[in-house]
């Protein structure tokens, strides 16, 4: 029962990823740089960076707190979906010569995973450097 919740978790955590993902790139490249076509490669490595760095802060606390020991593997488990559609971008754009769209999706496929590990692991350190404090602040006082 426990593992078909925490399943249904890990995909609806997958979901809001995805969705602060797009919501937060699309933002970010609509009010940092103008409208040109085709796009420049800072705007769409930048909106890929703020992107899944700010998805990666959304999801953290949720995969921490319901996978402390093994989050990373959670975290991995959550950008799957977005991993799949990169990958399904570049097989589609790879012969047609759309280098920056190749480009643009190989880097999303390295950094959203890393991103949302990296984002986990941070605040999952500061959880248990919270804790630690806790421990030793209470054994002083007694």
């Amino acid at each position: 029962m426990i593992f078909g919740i925490k399943l249904v978790v890990l995909v609806l955590l997958a979901l809001v990823a995805f969705a602060v993902d797009a919501h937060v790139s699309f933002e970010f490249a609509g009010r940092v740089f103008p409208l040109e076509h085709p796009r420049p490669y800072l705007e769409m490595i930048g909106a890929a960076i703020i992107g899944a760095l700010v998805a990666g802060m959304v999801v953290a606390y949720p995969l921490v707190r319901l996978f402390p020991l093994r989050y990373w593997i959670a975290a991995l488990m959550v950008s799957l979906p977005y991993m799949s559609l990169r990958v399904d971008w570049l097989v589609m754009y790879f012969g047609e010569h759309k280098p920056r769209i190749v480009a643009t999706a190989l880097f999303e496929l390295l950094f959203f995973p890393a991103a949302i590990v990296f984002c986990a692991w941070s605040f999952r350190k500061l959880t248990v450097a919270r804790a630690e404090r806790a421990n030793h602040t209470v054994g002083q006082k007694n």
